[in-house]
């Protein structure tokens, strides 16, 4: 049920970043979900239609990048990828592995349509894993918040209108 919370942060970040670049309507999100990540794509979708009704970002779409989660043996440093749910080394059979990729939930970027009709977009500025504590790679701290974090903000648009920045 923190999908409800998570897509509200969205949509306030979103709403808020394209005011700022002076857009008069979001007309996509582009968020970066990873395998372990305890956030459910379908549930945020749900509720994006509802909470956005109404709204500058009402029909926006949702674009959803699935990260594979990584791992590392601490034991013998070999690096893997998830494959069920066998966490342990494939190598040495070590318990002791560390997440490297895969438990991230943040907002990439979004996609406006500007007051001159120029699409613009913004990139990511901030973001940090779901509510499980992963790792972001965000600069701003501009997180979603409540029990939803994660949620990170998209930067205002760079006037370019050349579509999405990383």
């Amino acid at each position: 049920m923190h999908e409800l919370a998570i897509t509200e942060s969205l949509l306030e970040i979103a709403q808020r970043h394209a005011r700022a670049a002076g857009a008069q309507r979001v007309t996509a999100l582009y968020l970066v979900l990873g395998q372990l990540s305890t956030v459910v794509d379908e549930s945020v979708q749900f509720y994006w239609d509802f909470v956005s009704r109404g709204t500058m970002a009402e029909g926006a779409r949702l674009h959803v990048r699935h990260v594979p989660a990584q791992l590392r043996c601490r034991a013998c440093g070999m690096a893997y990828r998830l494959r069920g749910r066998e966490l342990a080394c494939p190598d040495c059979g070590s318990p002791d592995v560390a997440v490297t990729a895969g438990d991230e939930f943040h907002l990439e970027a979004i996609d406006v349509d500007g007051e001159d009709g120029d699409n613009g977009s913004g990139g990511d500025s901030g973001g940090s894993a779901g509510d499980d504590g992963g790792n972001g790679n965000g600069n701003s701290g501009d997180n979603a918040g409540g029990d939803a974090t994660g949620a990170g903000g998209a930067a205002p648009a760079d006037g370019d209108g050349n579509g999405r920045q990383a």
